[in-house]
């Protein structure tokens, strides 16, 4: 009987600390996330399913943590252990043009001459970049007089597929000023500015 109380009361302490960040979110924000996604669909529901999300389900959630913490607590710490001997990505930061990612120098005659689109159809604009040349406006308004104009290719990796983005930068003493993409795929490693 002893056994049982000791299993019983980690079990509870388990049911606790799993608890603990659901409580703080509550109190931090009024409501669980859980509650904000659910929101709109559970107001339309009656009372008993309403009943089964908002005290059934906790409850059976409550009772399996108490009678089952052992592999949970195991796969709570290996998760955290696998958390911490991730290496730090860097997904989470903006897109930037890097020096290395620089490809070729060329002159703002040379790229608004080979990017100058004609639609025989009359469905883009019949200027450089085309839909894009407000933004390219925008860039080449930002242009210094010492600024120097470089075709880039520049990898970028995020939580999904890798991407290739390619454009122009104005660089200013060695440091990408500010940046034009005019293209981004996935990379497979094919095709880029300079081998156009």
């Amino acid at each position: 009987m002893n056994l049982v109380a000791w299993y019983g009361g980690l079990g509870l302490i388990t049911l606790g600390i799993i608890l603990v960040p659901v409580i703080k979110e509550k109190i931090q924000y009024g409501h669980s996330s859980d509650r904000v996604t659910l929101g709109p669909f559970l107001a339309r529901r009656p009372l008993l399913a309403r009943m089964t999300v908002d005290w059934l389900v906790p409850a059976l959630a409550g009772v399996t943590i108490v009678a089952f913490w052992p592999p949970i607590l195991i796969y709570l710490g290996w998760m955290q252990i696998k958390e911490i001997r991730t290496p730090t990505n860097n997904y989470d930061k903006p897109f930037r043009v890097e020096h290395q990612d620089l490809v070729t120098k060329a002159s703002l005659e040379q790229i608004e001459q080979s990017h100058h689109i004609e639609d025989p159809l009359g469905a883009v604009p019949d200027l450089p970049f085309g839909h894009l040349n407000p933004g390219w406006q925008k860039f080449r308004g930002k242009l210094g007089p010492k600024d120097e104009i470089w075709a880039f290719s520049s990898v970028y990796k995020t939580w999904g597929p890798q991407y290739r983005y390619e454009g122009y930068a104005a660089v200013r003493r060695n440091k990408v000023r500010s940046f034009f993409v005019i293209k981004r795929r996935i990379d497979n490693n094919q095709v880029t500015l300079t081998d156009e």
